[in-house]
């Protein structure tokens, strides 16, 4: 994720993936205690899933994101305020 409006790391933003009836959520944060730091990706375990419904994503900003009908197995690149995201890599079940 990167923000252009919030920070650039997209630290703060709520991210909620649908599969079917199960949401699942998530928060990017920096840190979570002293001297420490967490991955900057957010992951999703969909089990036998093959695909998401849709992901909201709601920026630090206030901005609302919204993407429908993704494949799995993929890691995402998501820019604030873009109407499309990238995909940089994607892993064989």
């Amino acid at each position: 994720m990167r923000g252009t409006r919030s920070n650039r790391d997209g630290f703060g933003a709520k991210v909620k993936v649908h599969v079917g009836d199960t949401v699942q959520v998530a928060e990017l944060v920096s840190g979570s205690g002293y001297f420490s730091a967490n991955a900057k990706e957010l992951h999703f375990g969909l089990g036998r899933s093959d695909r998401i419904d849709r992901i909201e994503i709601q920026w630090p900003s206030g901005t609302r994101q919204t993407f429908s009908q993704l494949g799995v197995d993929q890691t995402l690149i998501i820019v604030e305020d873009e109407p499309s995201y990238r995909v940089v890599a994607k892993s064989k079940r």
